[in-house]
């Protein structure tokens, strides 16, 4: 029975998933269909503006679970910030993000019972199952966003090097701050992904007028890197102060170099310690048998006789 219950709720969680993003990447295609529609009839100067201002009966239920895990958390800066560093950068996301963690238990309570009913469990065991699954509904999506958000980190810094190289000969070359960082965004170039999907957000911030503070503000919260922050204040006291960025902006490099080699050092003096650790526990006893093995065999034959 247990292993039955393993295997119908792995396919039901499977296909729930699947379905999912199904319906997300239809909602996802209905959206930009309706945004193209109202646009189109804005230039065509046939809309009025209660059907722009008309939402969906499915925005309309967003909105309001959004509304309510919000009652629930109180806690919008940190999960907006979690979102960002997740690499999600759509309009909505939070509002998405705030009512899947109701949605999610909300719909995972009745199917929880009815499985339980149909599979006969007794009232204890449906009741603790129940509520596991409505926990993991609802905690489950920040553990999520944590582990992209840690993954994405580890790609950030991992292209941090060949950005910073890019961004030097850039200046080298004679270009500003400002042209080099568009030149690196027009770069048809996979070896900085991540970071160049956040520079069309820097340029679209400084292109509407924002505020070199602002913009790049708001860029170093889409990086979320660890050495983000301290990379855009050097930028920002280029910018200020009309300094030369080149020379600050190889001790940086040089300073990156020694602490990623530092990072290894440590890595590795961390794998020898564990790598000592697995000889003495796996190696060490079957060695000791081997080696005493003749002597205990000795012994016992002589006891015998």
């Amino acid at each position: 029975m247990s292993v039955s219950l393993v295997i119908v709720v792995a396919l039901s969680t499977s296909a729930a998933l699947v379905g999912m993003r199904i319906l997300q990447k239809g909602m996802v295609a209905h959206r930009h269909t309706r945004a193209v529609d109202r646009r189109l009839a804005m230039l065509a100067s046939e809309s009025n503006t209660e059907s722009l201002q008309e939402l969906s009966a499915f925005e309309i239920a967003v909105r309001g679970l959004a509304r309510l895990s919000l009652l629930i958390s109180r806690d919008l800066p940190s999960q907006s910030r979690l979102i960002r560093e997740a690499g999600i950068f759509a309009h909505g996301a939070v509002r998405r993000y705030l009512a899947l963690r109701i949605a999610l238990p909300a719909v995972v309570a009745p199917i929880c019972l009815a499985f339980s009913t149909t599979v006969g469990l007794p009232p204890e065991r449906a009741a603790v199952f129940t509520a596991g699954l409505v926990l993991i509904g609802y905690f489950g999506p920040a553990l999520v966003l944590r582990r992209l958000a840690g993954l994405r980190r580890r790609r950030v810094f991992c292209e941090l090097p060949f950005f910073l190289d890019s961004v030097k000969l850039l200046l080298q070359s004679g270009a500003s701050l400002e042209l080099a960082l568009r030149q690196i965004a027009r770069m048809d170039t996979a070896a900085i992904p991540e970071i160049r999907r956040t520079l069309p957000y820097l340029l679209e911030d400084l292109d509407q007028g924002k505020s070199y503070d602002l913009a790049f503000d708001r860029w170093v919260e889409k990086l979320a890197a660890p050495d983000a922050e301290e990379l855009v204040g050097l930028m920002l006291q280029s910018v200020r102060h009309g300094t030369e960025l080149t020379p600050m902006l190889e001790q940086f490099i040089q300073e990156q170099i020694e602490r990623r080699l530092a990072n290894a050092r440590e890595t590795a003096g961390k794998r020898s310690v564990s790598l000592t650790v697995i000889m003495v526990a796996f190696f060490l006893p079957p060695l000791m048998a081997i080696m005493g093995a003749p002597a205990v065999i000795d012994i016992a034959r002589t006891i015998l006789r």
